[in-house]
């Protein structure tokens, strides 16, 4: 009976666990850029990383400047197989449409400011952008589920270069992230011995037509 509470307890954890949501919150100001990862209700800052603090050594001479070692010649890098290439291109085609399906767009804020040295050129660009965001915008509605979204445009003539605030925060649920998670490891595996299967079968191929030449000769 006490096992049975503990596998009853270990499931219903799991299925709480899959429904907490993981994924990124992206900000850009006129400071740069920021990237965290939100895992549930907490958020970790992931960039920029935090600046590592120089610890003076007590009573340590400086360290003598080691001679740089000469750059040993590299042999050129071969490339892989184009053909391997061309057998996973489906498989990220179905990764595209599957992370499509199952990411979704929690909040999208964007504030853009449009700026020239001349009023005219200004003003040209300000209409230019809401042209392009009229026009892309729909499209990430329609593949992507958005939960909370503004954007905003205006001009200012007397600012010199244009400036953008960008807030973004995109999250998938942890079960969602391994099941595809899985689901492409089986894909990409199955991709893999058959490749190597392939392989295998040619290198057995090619002594055999090799001995059938010398027997002819």
């Amino acid at each position: 009976m006490t096992a049975l509470k503990i596998a009853v307890i270990l499931v219903l954890a799991l299925f709480l666990l899959s429904l907490v949501r993981l994924g990124a919150l992206v900000e850009f100001d006129s400071h740069g850029l920021a990237v965290k990862v939100k895992l549930g209700p907490f958020r970790f800052a992931v960039f920029p990383g935090k600046p590592r603090e120089k610890r003076a050594g007590k009573g340590q001479e400086p360290r003598r400047k080691k001679k740089a070692a000469e750059p040993k010649a590299q042999e050129p890098r071969r490339g892989g197989a184009l053909t391997l290439v061309k057998e996973f291109l489906p498989l990220a085609a179905d990764a595209a449409g599957r992370v499509k399906r199952t990411i979704r767009i929690d909040t999208f804020f964007m504030d853009l400011t449009m700026a020239a040295p001349d009023p005219a050129l200004a003003a040209m660009s300000f209409g230019g952008a809401n042209a392009v965001l009229g026009t892309l915008w729909p499209l990430v509605e329609q593949n992507f589920e958005v939960k909370d979204w503004r954007l905003r445009t205006a001009v200012d003539f007397e600012a010199q270069a244009p400036a953008v605030w960008l807030q973004a925060a995109a999250t998938l649920t942890i079960g969602q992230a391994v099941s595809l998670g899985i689901h492409l490891a089986f894909r990409a595996l199955g991709i893999l011995r058959a490749h190597r299967a392939a392989a295998r079968a040619g290198q057995r191929v090619r002594p055999a037509a090799q001995n059938s030449q010398k027997e002819a000769v």
